[in-house]
């Protein structure tokens, strides 16, 4: 009677753990759907959720404000995504605002940050003192077209030894 019960709920969990949703990377792609420049605001990207570990926050020409917000509070001042990416014609601006933290770049396929078209992608401290940090969560390259440009105006550090970033292009 026990050994069935514990096969039962053995059984139980297994089934449970092969049905479970698995959360896919995504492309999440900033639209400015609330008119304000705040990473941390749902309703800015689409699908309205902000950018996790895993997926690529891409910035487009329809992206609304050049300087976008990576905000933090005090009680959050990392935020994690697997890698940037711009496309188009337009110019963005990464920066922290009201308080520093850091920007933790996890590697989507490889690519930490890619650059598309003849934009500018900038990564810079805020105003009133407040700094943006990018940490290389895993190695990775940038890929930059022969027309686009990035500027990292921030540190760069890395979270375990070993880990590298590779201009292409």
């Amino acid at each position: 009677m026990q050994k069935t019960r514990i096969l039962s709920t053995i059984a139980a969990l297994s089934a449970a753990c092969f049905l479970a949703p698995v959360a896919q990377a995504a492309d999440v792609t900033w639209d400015f759907g609330s008119n304000n420049n705040n990473w941390g605001n749902a309703t800015n990207w689409n699908p309205d959720s902000i950018p996790g570990s895993g997926d690529t926050a891409v910035f487009a020409d329809n992206a609304g404000n050049t300087a976008i917000w990576v905000n933090f509070t005090s009680g959050l001042s990392n935020r994690t995504v697997g890698s940037v990416a711009m496309t188009g014609g337009s110019n963005r601006f990464l920066q922290s605002r009201n308080y520093s933290g850091t920007l933790t770049l996890n590697g989507v396929n490889g690519n930490l940050i890619s650059q598309s078209g003849t934009s500018q992608l900038s990564f810079i401290n805020g105003s009133g003192g407040t700094t943006l940090t990018l940490q290389l969560g895993n190695s990775g390259s940038v890929d930059i077209t022969s027309s686009a440009n990035v500027y990292i105006g921030v540190d760069i550090i890395e979270n375990t030894s070993g880990r590298s970033l590779t201009k292409t292009g």
